[in-house]
């Protein structure tokens, strides 16, 4: 695929990544930042060390196509005000958090919400705090198509920084109307507020 270098932050309305390979020498701050958007397309995005890319929308790994997004050279975060993984009916999002970094979304995230998504978490901080907006939470295979998986820490322990999970505003739920997993190997995982729930809808 072709090459783009940016030598100062973006700041646009949307990124899509949909193939290809994207150089950023600042933050990114934009409205919807999605990886993977086009059925058919194949994206992924490594966030570069000490970068962050903030969305003040959304976050989508996997919309309509197959999305990867890393967050695991040092120093590198995410920020999001909601976020879904594995969006449509086609898509497949993978996001990877690692090395102590943060992932902080201020009101919802959606894995596996009608497609197949993954958030492993294999060492820092997942934060969900559910302050803005409605619905809050986090939902594991929203609608019935969907297939959605948590991975926390790594067998043994991440020999780094142990994750951790801070969900508040709003529920837990797995296996809402889907199929939906949370393993957890290691590390910590805070209800603060609300329900934790398990198997929302008997299908």
């Amino acid at each position: 695929g072709s090459s783009t270098t940016l030598n100062s932050a973006i700041d646009a309305a949307q990124l899509h990544i949909d193939g290809g390979t994207l150089t950023v020498g600042g933050d990114i701050t934009v409205q919807r930042f999605a990886v993977g958007q086009d059925g058919g397309t194949n994206g992924s995005y490594d966030i570069a060390a000490g970068q962050s890319v903030t969305s003040t929308g959304t976050t989508a790994v996997g919309s309509n196509g197959i999305g990867t997004l890393d967050v695991v050279n040092a120093g590198a975060t995410l920020a999001s005000t909601n976020a879904v993984i594995g969006e449509g009916g086609n898509g497949d999002g993978t996001v990877t958090i690692d090395n102590g970094n943060t992932w902080t979304i201020t009101q919802f995230l959606r894995i596996g919400n009608s497609g197949t998504g993954l958030v492993d978490l294999k060492s820092g901080t997942l934060n969900i705090l559910g302050t803005s907006g409605n619905p809050r939470g986090l939902r594991l295979a929203e609608n019935a198509a969907g297939d959605g998986t948590l991975i926390i820490g790594v067998p043994g322990g991440s020999g780094t920084v142990d994750p951790v999970v801070n969900v508040s505003g709003g529920n837990t739920e797995t296996a809402d109307a889907g199929t939906g997993v949370i393993t957890m190997h290691s590390g910590t995982f805070n209800q603060l507020t609300n329900n934790l729930i398990v198997g929302q809808v008997n299908n």
